[in-house]
């Protein structure tokens, strides 16, 4: 006699439960022992909402301890089952795990088995870590140690099996209830012979008129057993399947079925300290996670078309969702994850991501992942607050904000005569003019006050060559300022360039500074003279929400949402006008349609989604204005309290972490922009090109000239002071002989023709001066000017 079945049902709940696994898989043969079992164990799990993954059942042939389960474990597999309870008898188990094995259902796997499958036949060959719940081998009854003596003494082999312990205990049952019946003179009646005891299709059942009889006495029995004491239960069960002992065996390698603990009754399951469990893995740590993997696992995915995250490939042209091909950033992530995860998929596509109903349902994705009709959704998800109450959300793999697109306009340019000044400010105009004079005037000075000018080498020289006084007036204050306009206008001036050191680094200054001039004037007039001009009359939301000329509108979406329950000012007002006008759009991809064919009509929608559309064909067509608002991220979404959210957000992160985002983000929005160079050329004309320019965008041009005059000046010591050193090295008996003496005929000179440049008119050796200019001239102390005076007068 075997206590009831539920007795080993009820441990291996408590086994469980000690190791909190709420999701598991039950295999079972398909025979009476194998379909019946593990009722109450369904019972009980379905009231703590355990999930029973698959429950599958294999066929047996009773000619062979062969059998092929091959099919049932590829179910439990793809269910995603890590923890499973196999209810068979023990001579089909070893064959099961091989085909377990072979499938890769045996490491990091969690494998329990009943009573019936557990056996000590060393013929029988288990694999090592798993783990068995069955009634204890040993007796505990007071008569097992005499039915053990007595059982090997008649020859058995080794001590008395539990099974053979049972059926003593079985006929001593019988035995008691017959003699109670005897001592109540009940007339006994043996049962019917040759007629079928079991309810069958074609037999009618004929009950033994003593079996209630027989069943009530059996409440009566209280005696001595050999496995455990004889007793009964109200309900007839015996022992209480509520009070025995369970007891938790382990299959280890040399040393067959080990017990490693027991459950006994309200004590639950107690642990062996000196015997921990080797699982599967050939580790002494519980697989906490056992039954959360995904590996092998096939997933339902639900998918939501959004450029470019989720996309119809163009080879796919068949009109049925299950056998379309997609691609896309999202499917490159899945696929990634798929690889991490170790987990396979299908796929199907919906017409929306989801929205609350007025009931509280939601509809489309977001709907079916609350109904559990799928495992996964794969789109642009935004997490809101609101969402994440109907379903969970992965690590976001994209963040970004909201943008307004529109129709590019046009505006043809008016005439104006003189747009070829708009690329410049008038403010700057009059500073490249003026510093056009400076610099003119500048040159002007250097050439007579540098002993190596055309001027100055005649003014400072007491006998001037020929060509050099014939050449004197070269650079004269005309010559001077037509030579800094015309390097301006980048016209040849005709040889006037300084020839003295000191004037040449002005000019080669100016001559920079020019070059940005006019390289900076030629790029910004072309934008300027752009037949068609983009205009952008909206540069926030604010300016959207605050305007009356054109109309806008959003789609249904985590916006609308944000809009529609935000306490900001300019968001109700968004609100108010997208309800009052009705521009609550259908779905995203009509609104960007909608927006790409009217004019004034603006759509507000994800940043990502709207960058990838403008760089999309057709080609500049749609503009974004204005700056992006608000900040949102995108996730994959699971059923609420989904065991898979963690693994897809540790395995999202680790992809983020290796740069795999960045690289999908630069694949997807960079890599395949089609109008990416069309789009910039032109908003780059439209836009940037055309902004007038001001003294304060080329303020460093003008540092520079000014740096030329300063290094100029320099120069021109450095010039004083080498030709002064050269004329005390002259053999010339008149020739200064200190570097003062020159220094102050040289300057006594300049001075001298300073003088002669503001007071005669210097056209020639024939022009005398004023009277009262020499007498001034002659009243100078230039004892040494003789031949200089003659010179000029």
């Amino acid at each position: 006699m075997m206590p009831s079945e539920s007795a080993i049902e009820f441990a291996i709940i408590d086994f469980i439960v000690r190791y909190k696994w709420e999701r598991m898989g039950i295999l079972t043969s398909r025979m009476d022992y194998g379909m019946n079992g593990l009722k109450d164990f369904k019972n009980v799990a379905k009231s703590k909402k355990w999930k029973i993954l698959a429950t599958e059942h294999f066929a047996v042939s009773p000619l062979t301890r062969k059998v092929n389960a091959t099919k049932e474990l590829l179910r439990l597999r793809d269910k995603g089952t890590r923890v499973v309870i196999l209810n068979c008898l023990a001579e089909f188990v070893p064959s099961v795990l091989e085909q377990a094995s072979k499938l890769d259902m045996i490491h990091d796997w969690v494998w329990i088995l009943t009573d019936g499958a557990i056996s000590e036949d060393p013929k029988l060959r288990y694999i090592e870590g798993i783990v068995g719940i069955r009634f204890p081998k040993d007796g505990s009854g007071k008569l097992y140690d005499t039915v053990n003596i007595e059982w090997q003494a008649a020859g058995g082999k080794g001590v008395l099996q539990s099974r053979l312990g049972r059926i003593f205990d079985a006929v001593l049952t019988i035995s008691d209830i017959v003699r109670r019946m005897v001592d109540k003179n009940l007339t006994m009646i043996l049962p019917p012979q040759g007629v079928t005891m079991c309810r069958s299709l074609n037999t009618k059942v004929i009950p033994w008129v003593l079996g209630q009889t027989f069943i009530n006495k059996s409440s009566e029995v209280r005696m001595k057993g050999v496995m455990a004491s004889l007793y009964f239960s109200s309900t007839h069960r015996s022992p209480s399947s509520f009070n025995s002992i369970s007891e938790i065996v382990n299959y280890q390698k040399d040393e067959g079925w080990v017990k490693v603990g027991s459950i006994k009754g309200i004590k639950g399951v107690v642990m062996e300290k000196r015997r921990p469990i080797v699982w599967l893995n050939n580790g002494l740590e519980a697989p906490k996670l056992a039954s959360l993997a995904l590996k092998y696992k096939k997933l339902k995915v639900l998918v939501f078309q959004s450029q470019p995250f989720i996309m119809v490939k163009p080879k796919s042209n068949t009109s049925d969702d299950t056998n379309l091909e997609f691609e896309g950033f999202c499917i490159d992530l899945l696929n990634e994850l798929k690889k991490k995860l170790q987990f396979e998929y299908e796929i199907e596509s919906r017409d929306s991501l989801g929205q609350k109903l007025p009931d509280g349902s939601w509809d489309g994705i977001i709907g079916d992942l609350t109904r559990e009709k799928a495992d996964l959704g794969v789109s642009t998800f935004t997490i809101s607050p609101e969402r994440e109450k109907a379903v969970d959300f992965t690590q976001p793999y994209f963040s970004l904000g909201y943008k307004i697109i529109t129709k590019k306009s046009y505006r043809e340019r008016g005439s104006n005569l003189w747009g070829f000044l708009d690329p410049f400010e008038t403010t700057l105009w009059l500073a490249i003019v003026v510093s056009s004079i400076v610099v003119g005037t500048v040159v002007w000075i250097y050439d007579r006050l540098s002993p190596y000018g055309y001027y100055g080498r005649v003014a400072q020289s007491p006998k001037p060559k020929e060509d050099e006084y014939l050449a004197r007036n070269t650079l004269c204050f005309f010559n001077s300022f037509w030579s800094a306009a015309a390097s301006y206008l980048e016209q040849g001036p005709d040889g006037t360039h300084p020839i003295s050191h000191s004037g040449r680094a002005t000019t080669l200054a100016w001559w920079f500074a020019i070059s940005i001039f006019g390289a900076t004037y030629t790029a910004n007039l072309a934008a300027f003279l752009t037949v068609n001009k983009y205009e952008h009359p909206i540069k926030s939301i604010d300016d959207l929400a605050n305007q009356d000329r054109m109309s806008y509108g959003t789609a249904p979406g985590q916006l609308a949402d944000m809009l529609r329950s935000a306490s900001l000012p300019v968001y109700e007002k968004l609100w108010r006008y997208i309800e009052s006008h009705n521009t609550l759009e259908s779905n995203a991809s009509y609104a960007i349609e909608k927006t790409r064919n009217t004019e004034n009509y603006a759509f507000i929608w994800d940043s990502a989604v709207l960058d990838y559309t403008v760089q999309s064909e057709p080609c500049n067509t749609l503009t974004i204005i204005g700056r992006p608002f608000g900040s949102i991220n995108y996730g994959f979404a699971l059923p609420l309290k989904s065991h898979y959210t963690h693994n897809f957000s540790v395995a999202m992160l680790e992809l983020q972490q290796d740069g795999f985002l960045e690289r999908m983000t630069e694949k997807w929005f960079r890599s395949r922009s089609v109008c990416g160079a069309e789009t910039e050329a032109a908003d780059a004309a439209a836009t940037e090109g055309g902004t007038q320019l001001g003294i304060h965008d080329l303020a460093g041009v003008f540092v520079t000239i000014l740096g030329g005059v300063i290094c100029g000046i320099l120069i021109l010591i450095i010039e004083w002071i080498v030709a002064c050193y050269r004329d005390t090295l002259s053999k010339d008996r008149k020739a200064p002989t200190t570097f003062c003496r020159a220094l102050c005929q040289r300057m006594q000179r300049a001075w001298y023709g300073i003088l002669s440049l503001c007071m005669w008119r210097e056209l020639g050796r024939d022009h005398e001066p004023k009277p009262q200019i020499r007498q001034l001239v002659e009243s100078l102390p230039l004892s040494s000017m003789g031949e200089q005076r003659k010179l000029i007068i």
